[in-house]
């Protein structure tokens, strides 16, 4: 593509088209200021063509040349205040600001916010995205607008998905910092007003029957728990993760998730379907974190590479992101035919449910009762699935 040049008067302006990876598109906005050549990077080609009509007008009129240590856009932005504030000195209109907002001139910096956030919520996701953030952005929380926001996930490097995934990971920070009452709790935060981040959502991917039973019977044994819980139960990877062979109900029929174990912070209880109660059944007796036999906190890193090199047609050609929780909500919804029953076990709302789930499709076949009763029918084959951790169950006890 060849670039789209903005010119006024001597100005002159660049905008290249780049692909990123073979992924994504990102645009630089290219310019001199005196010899100098500037670029800029931005995730959409309406963001870059905003900015480069910014950057010539500033070129045409001079501003574009600011003084040491100070940015066009600090200087966009101290005249966009400027303008605002009609004649009023600015320094006056911040001392006004500040004394009619007391919550905010606590000023907790952005780094500090953050270790007090993730002490109450330890989601591993999360922190990795939020410490990203709090490396770039360490002015108090009650000074950062959502330019500052917009600034930072502009970065040409985020996928889309990262992306969204960082600007929520954010939203939920300044969430929290107005409810401590770090942020005004009459105004909305900057993270909100940020610009919004649209994904194209790709379709739901399940698991048949079959596949879903040749993972359980032909994987490591010490993988069983995990593949049967995410399978039959529904149980996002990061949850079962954080998930003890005490959160689970043998008698009442079900296995519990705190507050601290699930990803939304909201308790919820997931049912311990009967075919899942077999494939849990040698386990009974152990204790402590579900995952500790995988020796990994990430078993999908060990399935994900087994299944690429496995050439059995009965196994699915590649893991599916997600696609555990999405077979059991599909198979279960067909099923019980009960949105209501479903969407609790997920820790959904029952309109969220039916939009994503209803039109599942497998091997280009509707999802009926019957399709639904096989997959829930899935048992193991022999009583001695995990030798290996039954022993290591035995020693423990004798140690």
């Amino acid at each position: 593509m060849k670039p789209i040049i903005i010119r006024k008067g001597w100005a002159e302006v660049r905008i290249y088209e780049c692909e990123v990876r073979g992924k994504y598109f990102t645009y630089f906005v290219c310019w001199r200021v005196g010899k100098q050549r500037m670029r800029r990077g931005l995730a959409s080609l309406a963001e870059a063509k905003r900015e480069a009509n910014i950057i010539v007008e500033q070129l045409a009129d001079g501003s574009a040349l600011p003084a040491a240590g100070i940015t066009m856009r600090d200087l966009q932005y101290y005249r966009a205040c400027e303008n605002m504030l009609n004649g009023v000195p600015l320094d006056r209109a911040v001392k006004a600001y500040l004394e009619s907002n007391p919550s905010e001139t606590k000023g907790i910096r952005i780094p500090a916010l953050l270790e007090e956030f993730l002490a109450n919520s330890p989601k591993n996701t999360i922190r990795d995205l939020l410490k990203r953030f709090a490396s770039k952005i360490t002015k108090p929380i009650a000074l950062v607008t959502s330019h500052d926001i917009d600034e930072y996930l502009s970065n040409p490097t985020y996928a889309p998905l990262n992306r969204y995934k960082q600007r929520s990971a954010i939203m939920a920070l300044f969430n929290y910092a107005r409810i401590k009452g770090y942020l005004s709790e009459d105004r909305k935060p900057a993270a909100e007003k940020s610009h919004e981040i649209k994904l194209k959502i790709p379709p739901v991917e399940i698991y048949s029957p079959d596949q879903a039973e040749a993972m359980l019977t032909l994987c490591e044994k010490s993988l069983v728990p995990f593949l049967a819980i995410g399978l039959f139960a529904g149980i996002h990877p990061d949850e079962i993760a954080r998930l003890k062979w005490e959160n689970i109900d043998w008698v009442g029929g079900n296995i519990r998730l705190d507050r601290e174990i699930t990803k939304t912070n909201q308790s919820r209880l997931a049912p311990l379907m009967p075919n899942l109660a077999e494939w849990l059944a040698p386990y009974k007796d152990l204790k402590g974190n579900i995952l500790a036999s995988t020796k990994s906190r990430y078993p999908t890193t060990l399935i994900s590479p087994w299944l690429a090199s496995q050439e059995n047609p009965r196994l699915p050609a590649k893991w599916i992101d997600n696609g555990m929780r999405h077979s059991f909500a599909s198979y279960h919804l067909a099923y019980t035919q009960n949105a209501a029953q479903t969407a609790l076990a997920c820790g959904h709302s029952p309109g969220m449910l039916l939009g994503t789930y209803k039109t599942i499709t497998v091997n280009g076949e509707s999802l009926n009762q019957e399709v639904a009763k096989k997959y829930f029918e899935i048992r193991p084959k022999v009583v001695d699935n995990v030798i290996s951790i039954s022993s290591h169950a035995t020693k423990s006890k004798k140690a």
